[in-house]
């Protein structure tokens, strides 16, 4: 049997007109919303409210800052020495480049398929991404091709683990010393995930996570960059906070604990206490949050791959531990019979009552990525040419688009019986719309 006895009897007794076309809807129950509050997390923002303290520029108030306390916490949850807040994911991409002294002429190794803020982040320090393709087993930047596109300009490799999935780290890794590059890691949508025992985000030189809403653990707003270099560390901690150090044996009320150490020209990209108080009752939640998505994340699996036509992204070891950003599941001709996955992902978020759509658009020709209006791109005839987009060719980047659909890691959340929802929506868009 493909499905529980409920959902098969629930299914049966569905019109057979898909809801898209104004029959009944599989689901209409109200699927978990993100982010998600709790006493806790109410209780540590009012806490920050009251303190007389809201930032790490602020004066102090005998205690230990909200960033003092995330920055242990989170560190200690990754196994790494360091984590320096950031305003937002894309800040802590650039802060990563520049303390790794990636700028003018150099070239950065970019993944074709990922949001438009890691191209911008070299772009914001007047390097050159040039655009590699994926892996189309796993969605993430593939080690062969950027072999191919390293040349005497290669300065850093920036590597997204991307939705589900973790790329080939001990590939990366072989290339990046032999060529003697930079390894970043952006975990934006990776937080707990391990390769190989060690968590991501401490495996190349830098890591850099976002906290933007709708991530696993999120302030609304919000990065970090993780390290184990102290240099490093204390370099980022600087270029982000206006080029000022931390004391943290200032302690009498009302002083500032920022020291105007100079030397570097940074900016302000902290974050807020009442960020940092969040972030901190959220990772205690983590996870076992993980833990669940994992569950209902395998269960749906099970479900999935009983229908044709569908399968799932690859791991490339079972020992790795997986996280979910979106859940991703591929669709060949066998399931789509002629249609456009497009049209797929409309029909299954009206049966669903969510929302279910594609991977983000390749970078070759995403309209949200147009390098030749930043302002020293213009003014260049060179950099005008070594930043086209289009001179990339990104075919399993293209194949990826075309064959994957995306839920978000909420839906995960859900009841582990939910999951038999979402496999019947499936079922009956197979079937019903041949």
């Amino acid at each position: 049997m493909l499905y529980p006895t409920s959902s098969e009897s629930k299914l049966t007794k569905e019109s057979s007109k898909l809801a898209i076309n104004g029959g009944t809807p599989i689901c209409q129950k109200t699927w978990p919303t993100w982010p998600q509050s709790n006493p806790a997390t109410e209780k540590a923002v009012i806490d920050v409210l009251r303190s007389g303290r809201w930032t790490i520029s602020g004066f102090t108030n005998g205690k230990s800052t909200q960033e003092q306390i995330f920055a242990a916490a989170f560190a200690d949850f990754l196994g790494v020495k360091h984590c320096i807040p950031t305003d937002h994911g894309t800040s802590a991409l650039e802060l990563a480049l520049a303390a790794c002294s990636v700028g003018p002429g150099d070239e950065v190794i970019v993944p074709g398929l990922t949001w438009v803020a890691c191209p911008y982040a070299v772009l914001t320090n007047q390097a050159v991404p040039v655009l590699a393709d994926v892996d189309p087993h796993t969605m993430c930047i593939a080690a062969e091709s950027v072999q191919q596109l390293i040349t005497p300009k290669t300065k850093a490799v920036l590597v997204v683990h991307l939705y589900c999935r973790i790329a080939d780290m001990t590939a990366l890794n072989l290339i990046a010393k032999e060529h003697n590059l930079v390894l970043i890691e952006d975990c934006a949508q990776a937080h707990g995930a391990r390769w190989r025992g060690r968590s991501v985000g401490t495996i190349g030189k830098v890591g850099a996570f976002s906290m933007q809403q709708g991530k696993p653990m999120t302030s609304g707003e919000g990065g970090c960059c993780v390290t184990d270099d102290d240099e490093l560390a204390d370099l980022i901690y600087r270029l982000r906070t206006d080029g000022r150090s931390f004391l943290p044996n200032v302690q009498a009320l009302g002083k500032m604990q920022l020291w105007e150490h100079g030397g570097v020209a940074g900016r302000n990209h902290c974050l807020s206490d009442i960020q940092l108080a969040i972030l901190t009752a959220q990772l205690k939640d983590l996870q076992d949050q993980n833990a669940r998505r994992r569950e209902n994340a395998a269960y749906l699996t099970e479900l999935l791959i009983q229908l044709p036509g569908v399968s799932i992204p690859n791991f490339h070891d079972p020992e790795d531990e997986e996280t979910y950003y979106h859940f991703a599941f591929f669709l060949n001709e066998e399931f789509l019979q002629g249609r456009s996955i497009g049209w797929v992902s409309e029909a299954l978020s009206a049966e669903l009552g969510i929302w279910v759509h594609q991977p983000y658009v390749p970078l070759n020709r995403h309209p949200l990525y147009v390098p030749e209006e930043k302002h020293w791109v213009k003014q260049c005839t060179e950099a005008r040419e070594a930043v086209r987009k289009d001179q990339f060719t990104l075919p399993y980047a293209e194949e990826v688009y075309g064959k994957t659909l995306l839920l978000h890691h909420s839906i995960l959340l859900a009841e582990h019986k939910d999951m038999e929802l979402i496999a019947a929506a499936m079922k009956k868009v197979h079937e019903v719309g041949k």
